[in-house]
């Protein structure tokens, strides 16, 4: 029997009762029965006759070679109309003559989706590294397949390229430009290659044209730089189309490198996942998962992770040569770039880390440039920190953080107490970590470096309060468990409300600075520190209500953490129009949070204002008494001093009207799972079933 539309979004059972059910008739609402199992059985026909089509219609040409011409050429009319028609392609449309019944299989809810705002980016990489081949059935988990295959759909927002081979390389001087963008801004936290062997690179590349098509390496390390340093560059500019164009060329050669199986593809690797996760303006989040996949088996293939003597597999970089006295180093730079791209992707998908930290056993690198790495001299002392060094140490507390609270079964059968004093020890090493920041020395940076987040304060200080909200959220290991006060010192509550605040503040410092990075990490980030908030702002109001000692944030500032917020998320969705829905989500969440923090605090107005009317007629009581027995009159206006009002009563009618913050919360989550949004992605999804414990 099925469920009524209704009993299936909510999630709850169906008695099929007509012509309404009983949930639907209780509630006064609209019941309708939809036939899900013939609507299946239709998109199965409708795929089966569109693969039949493309069978017909035989595989793709493959792409030429691409010149070094430096001018762009014109479009041709033929290529205009092919890129005209792409975005009219069939939401289902599937890429390849694989069998109806395999191309069916949808995700599972629990499964993250991603957004169909990431298509461009899995079609560059596919195109790259599928391209050529046969085609085979997938594999379980094919590499970025369920977004390109299930859930396409035309971004009438997203730049129209030209084909490849119509992308040129820019002129010397714009290119001179993007390196040095890209060396100021990623090469901070982000030091996989050396620059002066880059720097000769590009040399070569503008004094002989041949280098750039001869070598696959080369071209690919040196357009995707120029991809990374115009996102750099034009952070403020509306239009990624120069910064895609170049990661299309970079991606057109990923399919050579990837084949030496050696240390350029693992640079390969990360350089696409660097764009990807901090310089792509779509959501790429399982596509990267997938990628890292794929580079951590080739990091352990290569012994990256270890101390052991270095294969010579090892020593071959896209850049060409570098020194010998820096290839152990930068074999070093590459695995911790690998780990800290992997703890990124996996902490925020909620998924196990691999390699785990205990099969660590390479040593941290060294806190010098490179300049300084190819010109040691003797008696220089070394820095003390590094910004990338920085960047790892907060990684590392941050894998220790999420294998305790989310991926280790063991840790949740333990008491409290023990499980308490493991997360205070996990503050005081982000304590520490936090007063080291002054020690690098983020005031003396160059004109470049200054534009960069990396360099600045307040986004070390963003990244310690997310931490510390981290450690705080509702998780396997501290699920939602009541509203009761706690019985030690360790209020969550509110150290989750005064974290998210805090962690809003900072990137609001940032976004002011003009340094902040517009990617979907970075909306991840902050939606989730704002659910947070509201989340805290809810729950301190509910125990409020029931315990009024119980801590209760102030109603002003509350609304201004919540109106900052949207304003940061609003400069982001400026630019990433598809993804307006978290804006939304994240504005009906507030009004309900605000509206139960509204309430609390109308209840403590009027309980104020009832104590002072008691306090006002006790002492007029004592004044007429004394009044008469001195025998005087009591004037009128001195019996009412004290006349107390509803304190906002219309206000408090409109707040009852809000939503309720939990309700409103499921009603929203169980729409996303059930009616198969294409918005089901992991920043509208950021609460976890341990928020509110079993919902249904």
């Amino acid at each position: 029997m099925a469920a009524c539309e209704e009993c299936y979004r909510r999630k709850t059972r169906c008695d099929g009762a007509q012509p309404r059910c009983g949930s639907c008739a209780r509630r006064g609402v609209r019941c309708v029965t939809t036939n899900h199992r013939l609507i299946r059985q239709r998109r199965l026909q409708d795929l089966e006759r569109r693969l039949q089509s493309l069978e017909k219609t035989g595989p793709p040409a493959s792409h030429g070679d691409h010149g070094l011409e430096q001018s762009p050429l014109p479009r041709t009319e033929s290529a205009a109309k092919q890129d005209a028609e792409l975005p009219q392609q069939s939401p289902i449309a599937p890429t390849t003559a694989w069998s109806a019944a395999e191309l069916e299989t949808r995700p599972s809810p629990g499964r993250y989706l991603g957004t169909s705002i990431g298509v461009g980016f899995v079609d560059m990489v596919e195109q790259a590294v599928l391209g050529s081949a046969e085609p085979t059935p997938p594999e379980p988990t094919p590499m970025l397949d369920h977004v390109s295959r299930g859930y396409r759909k035309p971004m009438p927002s997203s730049p129209v390229l030209p084909s490849c081979s119509q992308l040129r390389i820019p002129s010397k001087e714009v290119a001179l430009r993007l390196v040095a963008a890209y060396f100021a801004h990623w090469h901070v936290t982000f030091p996989l290659l050396f620059r002066p062997s880059f720097q000769r690179l590009v040399d070569q590349i503008y004094a002989r044209s041949e280098s750039y098509r001869e070598d696959a390496s080369r071209a690919f390390v040196f357009d995707a730089v120029l991809a990374l340093g115009s996102a750099a560059c034009n952070r403020f500019e509306w239009s990624p189309k120069d910064t895609e164009a170049h990661f299309t060329r970079a991606m057109s050669r990923l399919e050579t490198v990837l084949e030496y199986r050696d240390l350029r593809s693992m640079q390969a690797y990360l350089l696409c996942c660097q764009y990807g996760i901090h310089a792509s303006m779509r959501d790429t989040g399982e596509e990267m998962w997938e990628l890292l996949g794929k580079a951590g088996r080739l990091c352990i293939e290569l012994h990256l992770h270890q101390a052991t003597p270095p294969l010579a597999r090892g020593d071959v970089h896209l850049t060409g040569e570098i020194p010998v006295m820096v290839r152990q180093e930068m074999r070093v730079r590459c695995f911790w770039c690998y780990y800290s791209l992997e703890r990124i992707v996996s902490v925020t998908l909620g998924r196990p880390l691999v390699p785990s930290d205990d099969d660590i056993a390479t040593r941290l690198p060294l806190t010098e440039d490179d300049e300084q790495l190819q010109r040691p001299e003797e008696g220089r002392q070394r820095p003390l920190l590094s910004p990338f060094a920085q960047h790892i140490q907060i990684r590392r507390i941050l894998s220790k953080a999420h294998r305790f609270l989310n991926t280790s079964a063991s840790t949740r059968s333990l008491p409290l107490a023990e499980k308490q004093a493991i997360r205070r020890g996990l503050l005081g090493e982000l304590q520490a970590w936090r007063d080291q920041i002054p020690q690098l020395g983020l005031d003396r940076v160059e004109w470049w470096s200054s534009l960069s987040s990396f360099t600045s304060k307040s986004w070390y200080e963003a990244i310690y309060h997310n931490t510390v909200l981290f450690l705080y959220r509702p998780s396997p290991t501290f699920p939602y468990g009541g509203l009761e006060m706690p019985l030690d010192d360790e209020d969550g509550l509110r150290a989750m409300w005064e974290s998210s605040r805090a962690a809003i503040a900072k990137y609001k410092h940032v976004l002011q600075a003009r340094r902040l990075n517009y990617s979907w990490i970075c909306l991840y980030t902050i939606f989730m520190a704002g659910l947070a908030n509201l989340y805290s702002i809810a729950r301190l109001a509910q125990r409020c209500s029931s315990d009024a000692t119980s801590f209760l944030p102030p109603f002003v500032e509350a609304v201004n953490d919540i109106r900052d917020c949207s304003n940061i998320m609003i400069a982001i969705c400026e630019r990433w129009d598809d993804v307006r829905s978290s804006c939304q989500v994240y504005s009906r969440l507030s009004n309900s949070a605000v509206a139960e923090l509204f309430k609390v605090h109308m209840q403590d107005a009027r309980r104020e204002a009832g104590n002072s009317k008691a306090r006002a007629d006790a002492n007029s009581e004592q004044r007429e008494a004394s009044f008469q027995e001195r025998g005087e009159a009591v004037l009128p206006q001195q019996m009412a001093l004290f006349d107390a009002t509803d304190i906002g009563g219309d206000m408090s009618g409109q707040a009852d009207k809000c939503d309720d913050f939990q309700v409103l919360f499921q009603d929203m989550q169980a729409t996303i799972y059930n009616q198969g949004n294409n918005d089901a992605n992991e920043v509208t999804m950021g609460f976890g079933r341990e928020w509110f414990g079993d919902v249904g």
